[in-house]
């Protein structure tokens, strides 16, 4: 380690602070949610990114809103949805009986890669904060991200996976739980509750002066997964956060999940059900949603009226 990065280590915890958070948000057909999320985000972060990768129903509508709502300043979104930074990607699937290599196409991994792109080159030295598009910020993230990342003893390769609660709709969340058996945890994963989301990109943080890298999950190619590959990045924190929420992750929450099933196994719960004071449901009544989902006796989403 040179002298340089031995003095940036040794003084992190300190130096920490000063960095600005700098959100990457990556959107498609996000109407239904993008106007919540940025009403919450713009007020915790420094700067907002927002690429989208071709968005076809209102998202963009409902992002100029919000900027117009709110006279959001700190903002800016791009058009990327022609650029492709692993073109020759190819992809397993499943057709039929057998299994097949096609075009990758758009995936969270060229997206993850797009966005962070993006803000590395615009702010080299801002701790980068990863959001999903339906991710429903509580109000006191800002200083909460800031409490974990001074504490990184390795700065250049650290990283932060946060934990955001599971919902359905605004009264509903289902458990995370391993073969549908309710209260037993996905092995390998450690949970605050089963109904919480434990850690992923849906709201991650790493600093954009490190050594990290974006790029396919060599297990999982669809996904997105920080390079060098290191433990403590992948499930050493990865689906490790029994941290109290930081928020709500608005699952199936879009327009083309209209009439989804969710079968007999999956294990849905209202939230008044769960005697749980770590989640504050009256933010998903103080944000706006254009539409709202619900799921009904019989399991299936429909529009609420």
């Amino acid at each position: 380690m040179n002298e340089e990065k031995q003095q940036i280590t040794a003084s992190w915890n300190e130096i920490g602070r000063k960095f600005p958070l700098v959100c990457g948000l990556k959107t498609f057909d996000c109407e239904l949610t993008i106007y919540a999320c940025l009403q919450q985000a713009y007020k915790q972060f420094d700067y907002i990114v927002i690429t989208d990768d071709g968005s076809t129903d209102g998202t963009i509508d409902m992002i100029q809103k919000c900027v117009n709502d709110f006279q959001i300043k700190n903002i800016s979104v791009l058009d990327v949805s022609k650029w492709d930074p692993f073109p020759d990607q190819k992809i397993e699937k499943r057709i039929d009986d057998h299994h097949v290599m096609r075009p990758a196409g758009q995936t969270h991994a060229k997206a993850q890669w797009k966005n962070y792109e993006v803000v590395k080159k615009n702010f080299p030295n801002a701790i980068y904060v990863s959001l999903e598009d339906d991710v429903i910020l509580y109000d006191n993230v800002r200083s909460r991200i800031y409490n974990r990342i001074v504490n990184w003893k390795e700065p250049f390769t650290d990283s932060e996976f946060f934990n955001v609660t599971t919902m359905i709709d605004k009264e509903t969340t289902l458990e995370v739980a391993h073969n549908y058996e309710e209260g037993v945890p996905i092995p390998g994963m450690r949970f605050r509750r089963l109904h919480d989301n434990a850690g992923d990109y849906t709201l991650a943080a790493w600093w954009c002066g490190g050594e990290i890298t974006v790029g396919p999950d060599p297990n999982y190619p669809f996904g997105a997964c920080l390079f060098p590959w290191l433990p403590k990045n992948q499930m050493g924190k990865k689906g490790q956060c029994d941290d109290l929420p930081f928020g709500f992750h608005c699952v199936n929450f879009r327009s083309n999940k209209i009439g989804t099933d969710y079968g007999e196994k999956v294990i849905i719960k209202k939230f008044d059900e769960l005697n749980d004071s770590d989640i504050d449901v009256t933010l998903l009544d103080r944000v706006h949603f254009p539409k709202e989902i619900y799921v009904d006796d019989n399991r299936i989403i429909q529009w609420k009226e």
